[in-house]
């Protein structure tokens, strides 16, 4: 009886585990299907592959299996929970991969690391020849010229990113292997070698950096002071046009701390655990400005949503009407930029002439962040 009890003890022990090998291998199915991954979605700096297109043709067949592939890999069950894992571990640890989205620093500090970008250019070991600043240069002095012939100026804003200020959470590997960077390149050329109106806004925020904290642990792009202070320096640099458009104190805004998810730890899938202390900067009162779209020019299909223009609108004749090609770091400039103008209206996109032509400003402002400006082979459009 014995020997028949160890036996059937060791049959059920195989079927368990039978039956646990099948549950695992079909879990993430029904996970894609039922949607039980309790994990929040991670954010990624790109659109997940959409669900190919399916029929007869030749041509789709034969690219079929590719794209499945590629769609699986976006959305394979638990995927979520799996990443979830790997970057909880990662700030533990501290590690890091060349091509890692997102660099873990020191005292659980991110920073945003598309493609290695970040490791190349902060070690500097990546840098621009003479030829391709020359072609950056002249891109940007065209832009002048043309608006310049309309009677438009033209205030080029550079928006450093976070590593840029706040170097000291970096890593101790990821050391400057030179004096300069590429952005140094950049900047420098473009102070020396054209006439361009520039705005380097590291020279605004690296002594402010002493006296509070202008980027957070947990994001990539400023937070709300370190968006006011500049604010006020374009404010200061477009009142030398038009004066009625002076920045407004600090004391015109009330100031709350907040506790926030930043972007960088929503792309680790740790929003929920990854809080940081966040200024809240707002308007004291009603903003004078009112958001619309009406009047844009037409980019229906050709961006996003989240990036298709509007405008603020003042109803002030006597205000500037403004132009402002930006990225994201715009986003939280939006409530004090809004104060000063009859018309700005952002674009979320390179500089486009039919834009200009459509608008008809009285003033460009085009601003890049650090890790989009230096892109010299992707800036022109």
């Amino acid at each position: 009886m014995a020997e028949e009890s160890d036996r059937d003890i060791q049959v059920r022990g195989k079927w368990l585990l039978a039956l646990g090998f099948l549950v695992v291998l079909w879990l993430p199915l029904a996970d894609t299907w039922l949607g039980l991954d309790p994990a929040p979605r991670v954010v990624e700096l790109r659109v997940p592959v959409a669900w190919p297109e399916v029929g007869w043709k030749a041509e789709v067949v034969r690219q079929l299996p590719k794209a499945l592939e590629g769609y699986y890999d976006d959305h394979f069950g638990f995927r979520n929970s799996l990443i979830r894992l790997n970057n909880r571990l990662r700030l533990i640890t501290k590690s890091n991969l060349h091509d890692t989205p997102v660099i873990v620093g020191k005292d659980d500090w991110v920073y945003i690391n598309a493609g290695g970008g970040l490791l190349d250019d902060r070690r500097a070991v990546r840098l621009y020849t003479e030829a391709e600043l020359e072609t950056y240069g002249q891109e940007l002095v065209q832009r002048r010229d043309l608006l310049a012939a309309l009677g438009i100026p033209y205030l080029y804003v550079l928006a450093p990113d976070k590593h840029s200020i706040y170097p000291e959470y970096l890593p101790n590997r990821i050391r400057r292997a030179g004096e300069h960077d590429r952005t140094d390149q950049l900047m420098s050329h473009l102070q020396s070698h054209t006439d361009l109106e520039i705005l380097d806004l590291r020279q605004v925020l690296l002594p402010a950096k002493q006296e509070r904290e202008l980027y957070s642990s947990n994001g990539s792009h400023w937070n709300d002071y370190g968006a006011y202070l500049a604010y006020t320096a374009i404010q200061n640099r477009v009142a030398e046009w038009f004066p009625a458009v002076a920045p407004l104190p600090l004391d015109a805004f009330e100031v709350t701390p907040r506790r926030r998810r930043g972007d960088v730890a929503r792309m680790l899938g740790l929003a929920d655990l990854m809080f940081a202390d966040y200024p809240e900067v707002k308007l004291r009162g009603l903003s004078r400005s009112i958001e619309t779209k009406n009047g844009v020019f037409d980019l229906a299909g050709r961006l996003p949503p989240h990036r298709l223009p509007f405008a603020h609108e003042i109803d002030d004749p006597a205000l500037p009407r403004v132009v402002m090609f930006r990225d994201s770091f715009t986003n939280a400039l939006l409530p004090f930029l809004g104060q000063h103008y009859q018309r700005i209206a952002y674009y979320w996109t390179n500089f486009i002439p039919g834009v200009v032509r459509h608008e008809k400003p009285q003033l460009v402002i085009e601003e890049r962040a650090e890790r989009q400006a230096t892109k010299l082979n992707e800036s022109a459009q």
